[in-house]
């Protein structure tokens, strides 16, 4: 994991400058709770900083790291091969698919081929919505969802309702907004 935390870090510290602290939080809001100690972060932060790939100034005790140009070129180069470590990243998943047939790897394929156009689908949801399949699928082998197949079909049909409620909610600001920007115009 060391090895994508490094690139993580390149790509968030080229987005804006930040502390360690503020790295973690960052990684756990978009990775779905994945939360590197700090014990692993501060000492990364501090080798890529041997490594001239960033810099940092100090406001008290905080140390807030930006990237230098050496980290900017080593990032450019990351992207550049990055279309070649998606396709081996697939080609591996699909040999899983072949040794684990009707697991989740399937979709776990078309998010990376999501993922090469560094736009995650469902506008940031995502990690939420593999969390739920994942616990869903360790459910039905654990034999959860037999036993409380009504419940489990509340809570779904529930989040159903819900997400519908927001979708209508939206639909009417935005013909709203249309509406006002016709008037306007």
């Amino acid at each position: 994991m060391i090895g994508y935390l490094r690139l993580i870090i390149l790509r968030k510290l080229s987005e804006k400058e930040g502390t360690g602290y503020e790295l973690r939080k960052v990684l756990a809001d978009e990775s779905n709770d994945w939360r590197p100690s700090f014990g692993t972060i501060y000492p990364l932060l501090k080798r890529m900083n041997d490594e001239g790939l960033l810099s940092f100034r100090t406001e008290g005790r905080r140390k807030i790291y930006r990237l230098t140009a050496d980290g900017r070129r080593k990032l450019r180069e990351i992207d550049a091969n990055k279309d070649k470590i998606m396709r081996s990243i697939e080609r591996n998943m699909k040999v899983l698919q072949t040794i684990y047939p009707g697991s989740h790897i399937n979709s776990t394929i078309n998010i990376i081929k999501g993922l090469r156009s560094y736009k995650m689908p469902f506008g940031g949801v995502m990690g939420v919505l593999i969390s739920m399949k994942e616990l869903l699928i360790d459910m039905e082998n654990e034999g959860s969802i037999r036993r409380n197949r009504e419940d489990v079909k509340e809570v779904i049909k529930e989040a159903i309702s819900r997400l519908r409620h927001i979708r209508r909610r939206d639909k009417e600001k935005r013909k709203k907004n249309d509406k006002n920007n016709r008037k306007a115009g």
